[in-house]
């Protein structure tokens, strides 16, 4: 079987991209969210009964359930996205606070929209979205981030090439 690394031809050749498929501009943050928007699973935790969440959503707190931090601790989200991990991070453990790493430009935005950190330029972009479906969903997805939106610092770069991150900067 071969081993890929990141940056390998098989993740990066996309005719559109010519470079890599996920950068992008901020229609494609949007069409991920769209995405999401539309899908729900039942999920159930413990004895509770089942509540319908979406599908990344389901994905994140599972994977999430697995992290080790310490309280307040310092979390690197690498391909953060449009931030559904970050906010099952914070959900966790909201004393945390979260570096998030998206290569995305597209992406990024987004994600800053759901956190309530946002440039005005790319607010009057997303209010110009008239799907209802998804401005329910971005509406949820900020009441439930609004208490955490000062513990997300945004990066917009490469794993493989950025110096905006120290291994220092990082809690071990």
């Amino acid at each position: 079987m071969a081993q890929f690394k990141l940056g390998d031809s098989a993740f990066s050749a996309n005719a559109r991209t010519k470079d890599n498929p996920y950068e992008g501009d901020l229609g494609k943050g949007i069409a991920y969210d769209e995405f999401e928007s539309r899908f729900f699973l039942p999920y159930q935790e413990g004895e509770d009964f089942p509540v319908l969440l979406n599908l990344y959503r389901i994905v994140s707190r599972r994977l999430i359930k697995f992290l080790s931090t310490m309280p307040g601790q310092r979390i690197l989200d690498v391909g953060f996205g449009t931030g559904i991990c970050t906010l099952e991070v914070l959900l966790k453990d909201p004393e945390a606070s979260v570096v998030g790493l998206e290569i995305s430009e597209g992406m990024l935005k987004v994600g800053k929209y759901k956190f309530h950190n946002e440039d005005r330029e790319d607010l009057d972009l997303i209010r110009s979205v008239d799907d209802e479906v998804l401005l329910d969903y971005w509406n949820k997805f900020r009441q439930e981030s609004e208490p955490y939106k000062n513990q997300v610092d945004y990066v917009r770069d490469n794993i493989e090439t950025t110096d905006k991150i120290e291994p220092e900067s990082i809690d071990h």
